[in-house]
């Protein structure tokens, strides 16, 4: 029985209109099979190859293009789940007018960017942010649903509450009393003494959650979160 035959032109074109790229060029069609540098130049080869070579696809070259197509729809659902706002932006924390919590604050030369990013975040309504210690270590995640609150409003909450748990670090207890001999204790520090970076993604409605769920178990002990999240099906 003779296997139904495409030419290899053909297929060309088929797979820019399955990766909804009809109007891209061959460039374009290697760069979305391609998930590295490597893979998208060995596809602009293969694709200028098949352009001068009308006979069939060998079973290898099927199974190849079968594993690339596969990776390249992940990545773009994977595209689609999450987006980067800022990763690793430097802050500090200063007084609120009231004098009854703080506000999170970047460096003088960085606040017309800084300005710029709240606003992003004001109206990001689902998505997860991550707060780092000045060693850029993860030490609290947390997320908004779009429930009630933006992303912006999620962070500055989480920036000031007292709910999680504290981390312990030594210092001196420093008394009036100066007969005292200082030693090095435990002392409880909550997240605005630590926070020095931030990091903040939007978020696809129904993954938020668990992709929550599934930071609070990458980073394990680091956090300062109360709370092990389960995941949702």
């Amino acid at each position: 029985m003779k296997r139904n035959q495409h030419t290899r032109a053909k297929l060309i074109h088929k797979l820019k209109h399955y990766l909804d790229i009809s109007n891209g060029n061959d460039t374009d069609l290697a760069n979305r099979l391609g998930t590295t540098s490597q893979k998208r130049n060995s596809w602009r080869t293969k694709i200028a190859n098949w352009k001068r070579n009308s006979g069939p696809l060998s079973d290898t070259e099927i199974l190849n293009l079968i594993r690339d197509i596969t990776e390249a729809s992940a990545k773009e659902i994977y595209k689609g789940f999450t987006k980067q706002i800022v990763e690793y932006f430097p802050i500090e924390k200063v007084v609120s007018r009231g004098g009854k919590k703080y506000e999170i604050s970047p460096p003088h030369d960085m606040r017309q960017r800084f300005n710029d990013l709240r606003k992003r975040l004001e109206k990001t309504k689902t998505g997860i942010y991550i707060f780092y210690d000045s060693s850029g270590r993860a030490i609290y995640v947390g997320k908004t649903e779009g429930e009630t609150d933006s992303l912006w409003g999620r962070m500055k909450g989480s920036f000031n509450q007292n709910q999680q748990k504290s981390r312990k670090i030594y210092g001196v207890n420093h008394s009036s009393n100066t007969k005292v001999v200082r030693k090095l204790e435990p002392q409880s520090v909550q997240l605005h003494e630590l926070a020095k970076y931030f990091s903040a993604y939007q978020t696809h409605p129904e993954m938020t959650h668990n992709i929550e769920a599934l930071l609070i178990r990458a980073f394990a002990d680091n956090l300062m979160n109360k709370r092990m999240e389960n995941f949702k099906n």
